[in-house]
This record gives structure tokens, C-alpha cells and sequence, in this order.
């Protein structure tokens, strides 16, 4: 350097050197590789200084590794050198051979001295903390250094620290994209959700030297994280975590893109709805850093997507294999019901596909066939009352109703055909792994094919009822010698003895829906509680000839075992119990028949029958020919004038003096002759006095100016209160 000192100044040296440094720093920066650096590093020195040697070490894995060495020199020899034994200094400053920083034993000066190194510096390659090297540039002679050139090559070991942890990150970052790119490869080969499962929590957990990494999904009502297997460690969260609403993630899973800590939670978003989140843990000592978020956060979009995909792909798949079984299903009953196999195999299809319970109903909800799941907790008894409750509540059923027994909801369709019921399929309305849409497909289709079915048998049905009606109209003809043969044909249908004796009998039912304009509605619901009728009659009695004639049952039942008087108190007790109590239901009974010309007779008895207990109001509401009496009589003058002029000539000035009286002298005569004109018995009835009795009764001579003990007065009084009950108040008009 005494050279250099003689032919220009100390002050042009120095900035011959900074000139020198600020050209390599630049040229640094521009490098995209560690080797290159190493060598402008290395030819600067050996061009600017003129030095014997220049030897470059880089700290990797632990040892100051020597990656550059200009000169004839055998450095080498002391590399690789532990980091941890390296004296600090060295990384904080340049230091030259006079400086006496080092330990005389250490092993670089001791290299020095036999290698006969006179003089020497060194510069770190340090920024920031980051002490990633050192630069160690000789001589053999003696050399003086300038202390202005420390900073100037502490800058130049700066710059090339920078430099070099530039390359660092773009290498980290390329690895990492390729990385990434061989795990996306890995991610989109999984075939199931599983194994993507796997492959995710495995790369996560390594990639993020994560202690366990772990992967919860909201369960399908959204009530609940779900721990999915299998996870990369032990995590020691709960597999359950509940959810309550308007709380947030973070109240159920630690550290919620957070790092920092030794625990971080990562959600999981498909099209902007958190699906779930992925949770790890490291060691107590160790925390998630801002690379470890990226990563974490770049496997969880990853998840998200290639689950949202196998998701539509397995959706997909259950799709395509529903319809198909659907499709099987739907041949396997459409033979069942061509084969006419009993509908409990056709019931075990439907319910085995639909993992429910199903039961199949006539179409007056009477039990038809069953089908019932292993685990069912469905009882029937309990069912049929609900059934019962439901009808006593609704006179007309919808076409689609439910009714809760117990625990479980059963939703009711009814079976249709010529805007009929013919039946009614429930199903229990449990939740299962069905598609809702194949669901309500297999039981659209189930209706459609119960209600051929159904119709089968309906129409079988309705061919027996029109032999029942003409074989009914032959024996009211009249003329049933005329047609014996006919008779007899139609008795052999139906075991009808026609030389023995039967009661005839007619049942009449109000209008089902009287407010309603639609006259095929009105015959449709009129024709479904005849025929629940005729069902609960056939329970009752399956010996009972039952047919559907002019509008009305028409009942013949042998006449054996138990008094006439008593089954048909029973009969109609028990239908009346069986239907709507809102339905008006009337039975006339016309006696006996003897021989074939007896039934037009009976049979317009029993019309009579019905004409006078529907007018009159008589109760119970049945009653026999034999009964009624003068009643039947009096009902066949309905169309004379005189019955009204007879009426109100006999009690038209009582009806009068009672209709704005508070003592009813109507009512009061009508309980006096119906007791017999007894005044005891009158007076119990009518909670009276004796003397109130006798009090009413005066006034009632007075208003008709006759004498009531007067036997002739008594009957003509009678038989005009007869005529008010069958013909009411307009008798009076």
C-alpha cells in the first residue's frame, strides 16, 4: 500500500475504494443467484486490494461453510466451523490484523501464523440480525488498513447480506410454489373427502411443524362443529362443539387468524359461508408466525375448494345411483301391482327405500297395510285414536294432513282416482339420508301407482254395488214373481236366502256439503260417507245386505238371534260413533218380510219412516214402522189444505197467547195430554206447582173455550199436535 500512498493521496484512495463499493453494491442487488454473488463479491476484492487471497464462508445448517476462495491458499481446511463457536465480533464489525480482537488461540489466527499470513481483515455479511456469512481477505506481506474502510466494506458485507436474503426469499418462494403446485397435484387425485381429509391435515401439520392440525365441519342443520377423521396428531379439542346462535367462531375455537400464539384457527369458507375451520397447535414454547398463516391459510382455501367439488361430485353420485334405485323401485311396484301381489310386499319396497314407516290407509282411514322400520316407535293403538280425534274434528278430509303421535309426526296423501280417495299412504316424518327431491319423487310415484291399484279394486268395488242396486231395485219393483228368475241369479252373488225372512231397513244421511255449488263435490263427498257406512255396517255385521239405492242404504238382516229392537239400537250406535258426529244420520225400519211381494211394501214403510223422524225431530233417530203409529198416517197428509185449517182451528189461539208470553200454554197443554191428563205427572215434568199447573190450565179453557176432561176434545187436540210435529210451525201461517 506504500506504492499507493506515494502516488496519490490518502483522501483519493478512500474514494477510489467507496467509488469501487458503491458500483459492486449496485451490481449486488441486480444478482439473482448466491454463487454470482459470491464471486463479484470476491473479484472486487482481489481487483481493488491487489490481496493474495479472498475467502468467502456462509452459515448453513448449523457450520460457516466456505463457498468462495480466490487465491493459493489452503483455508479450506478449517471449513466447515460450528456457527455457535464463531466469536460475535466478527459479525458485528470489520476487523484487521492489528486490531487484537480475536483470541490468539482461536482457530484463525492460529491458521494465520502457520500459514505465514502477515496481514489481514475480515467483513461481515450481516443485516439486521441476520449473520449470514463472512469475508476473510490476506496478505502475505505487511499492509496497512485505513479505519475510514471498515464502514465501507461493513456496507459493502450489508449489501450483500440483503442481496443474498433477497435470493433467499425468492428461492423460498419458488420452492414454495412448486411446493405448492406438487401438493395442489396431490389434493386434486383424492377421490373422496376422506382422503383429501388426510392428505390436507398431513401437509399442513408438517409444512407448519405443527403439533396436531386438525379439520371441524358444520354438521347439516348448522347446530354443531363436527371433528372430521383422520387428523395429523392428537388434537385435544372436543370431536362435539355445540353452537349457539349469534355467537362467533371465536368463541369456540382459540386464536382466530391469529398469530403470534402457539395456536391459530383457520376458517373455512366455501362462496362466502364458513363451512368450518382447520385448528392447529405447536409446542408451548413455539408460535405461529406470518409464514405459517400464509401456509395454513393457502391449504385451508385449498380444502375449501376441493371439498365444495367432491362434495358436488359425491352429491352427484348419490343423485345418480337415488334415481336409479328410484327407478327400480318404481318397476318393482308397477309389477307388484300388475302381479296383484298383496300390497305389504309393495309397502316393504316404498319403506325400505325411504327409511320410514309406512302405513297405507283405506280411503276411510281404516288401516289397509303397514310397514314398519326395526327401530320404529310407532304405535298403532295410539295412532288410530289420533286418527279417530282427526275425523271427529274434520268432516272432510285434505289431501294432505299430519297428526302427531307421541314423538312422531305422520304426514298423511291421499290416493286419488276420478277426484276420489281411494286411500291414503302416511309416512313418518323422521329425518333420513334421502335427497328431499328423490324423497317426494318416490312418493309421487308411490301414489300413482297405489291408486291403479287402488282403482282395481274400486272398480270390482263399484261393479258388485250396481249388481247389489238392480238386485234392490227388482225386489221393490212389485212385480218380484215377474221377475223370479232375475232374483234368483242376483241372490246366488251375494248368499241371499230369498225364502227366508228379513227386517228392511233404510239409512238416510243429511247433505255432507250443503253450502257448496259444485254438484259433482257434493256427490263425491255424499258417496264417501255412504260407503265408510257401508264399511263400518259390513264390521257390524258381514252377514248385513247393504246396497246404495235412490240415494239411501238400503239394510235387509235376516231375521235370527238376538230382538229386532236390540240390533238395531246397537247398529245404529255404532255407526253413529264411526262418522262425523256433524253428519245427521237417520235409520226408518219397515218391518218384516214374509214372502218376495212383502219388500215394496216394507220398503216404502221404512221411507215413511224416515220422512216422519227427520220432520218431527224424534229421538232417538231411528225407529220402526211399528212405532210411529198414527204418525205414519198423519205424514200422508202433507198435501191437504184441511190439515191446516184442522190444526189451527184446534190449537191456533194457544199458539198465538204463547208466542209473546212468557208461559208457554203450548207446551204446557201438549205435556198435560201426553200424561194422561194427570196433573202430578205434568206438573214433575214442567218443574211446576201444583197450583201453577192448575192456574195454566184454566187459562188454557179459557183461550179455547172448551172442556179438557172431554174425551173428544182430547183426541181431536192430539192428533193436531200429531200434524205440528210433522209439519211445524208453518201450519200456523
Amino acid at each position: 500500500m506504500t506504492n499507493l500512498e506515494t502516488k496519490q493521496s490518502r483522501e483519493e484512495f478512500i474514494r477510489h475504494i467507496e467509488e469501487h463499493m458503491k458500483q459492486a453494491s449496485r451490481k449486488l442487488l441486480k444478482i439473482n443467484s448466491r454463487d454470482e454473488i459470491m464471486t463479484v463479491l470476491g473479484e472486487s476484492f482481489k481487483e481493488l486490494l491487489k490481496c493474495d487471497f479472498v475467502g468467502i464462508g456462509l452459515n448453513l445448517n448449523g457450520y460457516l461453510r466456505l463457498h468462495y476462495l480466490a487465491g493459493d491458499i489452503d483455508i479450506e481446511k478449517i471449513f466447515p466451523y460450528p456457527t455457535d463457536k464463531v466469536n460475535p465480533i466478527l459479525y458485528e464489525r470489520s476487523i484487521k490484523s492489528d486490531d487484537n480482537y480475536l483470541d490468539p488461540d482461536s482457530v484463525l489466527i492460529q491458521y494465520f501464523k502457520k500459514s505465514g499470513i502477515d496481514s489481514w481483515f475480515t467483513v461481515p455479511i450481516a443485516e439486521d440480525h441476520s449473520d449470514l456469512g463472512i469475508i476473510i481477505v490476506g496478505y502475505y506481506d505487511t499492509r496497512p488498513f485505513f479505519n475510514e474502510m471498515r464502514e465501507l466494506f461493513k456496507e459493502l458485507g450489508a449489501y450483500a447480506a440483503i442481496a443474498m436474503k433477497t435470493i433467499q426469499r425468492n428461492e423460498s418462494s419458488q420452492r414454495q410454489i412448486l411446493y405448492f403446485a406438487q401438493a395442489s397435484h396431490q389434493l386434486m387425485m383424492q377421490n373422496s373427502i376422506e382422503d383429501l381429509l388426510e392428505k390436507v391435515v398431513t401437509l399442513s401439520g408438517r409444512e407448519s411443524r405443527s403439533h396436531y392440525t386438525g379439520v371441524y365441519l358444520l354438521d347439516q342443520a348448522h347446530e354443531a362443529l363436527l371433528l372430521q377423521k383422520p387428523t395429523f396428531g392428537y388434537v385435544t379439542l372436543d370431536d362435539y362443539i355445540p353452537l349457539s346462535k349469534g355467537n362467533l367462531l371465536k368463541d369456540y375455537l382459540p386464536r382466530v387468524e391469529q398469530i403470534g400464539y402457539s395456536q391459530i384457527t383457520i376458517p373455512l369458507v366455501i362462496n362466502e359461508q364458513m363451512v368450518g375451520a382447520m385448528v392447529c397447535e405447536k409446542p408451548a414454547e413455539q408460535i405461529f408466525s406470518g409464514k405459517d398463516f400464509e401456509l395454513l391459510q393457502t391449504y385451508a382455501n385449498y380444502f375449501s375448494a376441493m371439498y365444495e367439488n367432491l362434495s358436488l361430485r359425491r352429491q352427484e353420485k348419490i343423485r345418480r345411483q337415488e334415481l336409479e334405485e328410484l327407478f327400480n323401485l318404481q318397476n318393482n311396484l308397477i309389477k307388484s301391482s300388475l302381479e296383484q301381489t298383496d300390497i305389504d310386499k309393495m309397502n316393504q319396497l316404498l319403506g325400505e327405500f325411504v327409511e320410514r314407516d309406512i302405513i297405507v290407509f283405506d280411503q276411510f282411514l281404516n288401516p289397509y297395510s303397514k310397514y314398519l322400520q326395526k327401530d320404529s316407535s310407532l304405535e298403532r293403538d295410539i295412532l288410530m285414536k289420533e286418527i279417530k280425534n282427526y275425523k271427529l274434528k274434520h268432516v272432510h278430509l285434505a289431501s294432505e294432513f299430519r297428526i302427531s303421535v307421541q314423538d312422531t309426526e305422520m304426514v298423511f296423501r291421499r290416493i286419488e282416482g276420478d277426484r276420489e280417495a281411494l286411500g291414503f299412504i302416511a309416512y313418518s316424518e323422521n329425518k333420513v339420508n334421502l335427497n328431499k327431491e328423490t324423497f317426494n319423487l318416490a312418493i309421487s310415484m308411490a301414489l300413482n301407482i297405489y291408486a291403479t291399484f287402488f282403482m282395481k279394486y274400486k272398480i270390482e268395488r263399484d261393479a258388485l254395488n250396481q249388481l247389489k242396486n238392480s238386485f234392490v231395485g227388482t225386489l221393490f219393483s212389485g212385480k218380484p214373481h215377474e221377475e223370479l228368475n232375475q232374483i234368483i241369479t242376483y241372490a246366488s252373488y251375494f248368499n241371499f236366502d230369498i225364502d227366508g225372512s228379513y227386517d228392511v231397513a233404510l239409512l238416510a244421511i243429511e247433505d255432507v256439503v250443503p253450502h257448496s255449488d259444485d254438484l259433482v263435490v257434493r256427490r263425491i263427498a255424499r258417496n264417501t260417507v255412504m260407503n265408510e257406512l257401508i264399511y263400518h255396517l259390513s264390521k257390524f255385521d258381514s252377514k248385513l245386505v247393504t246396497a246404495i239405492y235412490k240415494g239411501r242404504i238400503v239394510l235387509l238382516k235376516a231375521r235370527q238371534g238376538e230382538e229386532p229392537g236390540i240390533y238395531w239400537q246397537k247398529l245404529f250406535k255404532t255407526i253413529r260413533k264411526a262418522v262425523n258426529p256433524k253428519i245427521g244420520l237417520w235409520i226408518g225400519i219397515g218391518g218384516q218380510v214374509l214372502e218376495l211381494k212383502d219388500y215394496r211394501d216394507r220398503y216404502d214403510k221404512a221411507k215413511h219412516v224416515l220422512n216422519v223422524i227427520q220432520r218431527t225431530g224424534h229421538e232417538p233417530n231411528f225407529a220402526s214402522y211399528d212405532e210411529l203409529g198414527s204418525y205414519v198416517i198423519l205424514n200422508e197428509l202433507n198435501q191437504i189444505d184441511e190439515t191446516k185449517l184442522f190444526v189451527k182451528s184446534q190449537l191456533g189461539k194457544l199458539w198465538d197467547a204463547s208466542v209473546d208470553s212468557s208461559m208457554d200454554l203450548f207446551e204446557t197443554l201438549r205435556v198435560y195430554l201426553n200424561n194422561h191428563c194427570s196433573i202430578k205427572a205434568s206438573a214433575d215434568e214442567l218443574f211446576l206447582h201444583r197450583s201453577t199447573m192448575n192456574y195454566r190450565l184454566e187459562k188454557i179453557k179459557e183461550i179455547l173455550e172448551i172442556e179438557l176432561d172431554d174425551n173428544k176434545h182430547q183426541f181431536n187436540l192430539l192428533l193436531a199436535y200429531h200434524l205440528f210435529d210433522l209439519f211445524g210451525e208453518k201450519l200456523f201461517e
